[in-house]
């Protein structure tokens, strides 16, 4: 894996006008985390490949059985792409890199 290609850290994520937060840690090619949205927090499991795709599942620990499926593309602070959740079925995602901000004052 090319070590300039990164995917740690905070993001937001949205599904037609749904929202949740991802926090993303990378271990090579392999990525882990969260996927927290106003009523749960569920686990993220998947890989990132060096031609930028990205493909994770988000598991609930509430409802046995529950997963959903994300593929798509990493471009910068962006990403994009396909997923296929309970009730919701086929949809669009996309996300993006959340910036820390400096408390310095300007």
């Amino acid at each position: 894996m090319d070590e300039t290609i990164t995917i740690d850290g905070s993001w937001t994520l949205f599904i037609g006008e749904l929202s949740a937060t991802l926090l993303i840690v990378q271990d090579g090619d392999r990525i882990g985390g969260t996927f927290a949205n106003s009523s749960e927090h569920l686990s993220l499991k998947g890989n990132i490949s060096r031609n930028l795709q990205v493909n994770f599942t988000i598991e609930s620990t509430k409802r046995q059985g529950w997963a959903g499926k994300f593929e798509g593309v990493l471009n910068g602070n962006v990403m994009s792409g396909t997923t296929n959740l309970p009730k919701l079925g086929n949809s669009l995602w996309s996300a993006s890199r959340q910036t820390r901000r400096s408390n310095s004052p300007k």
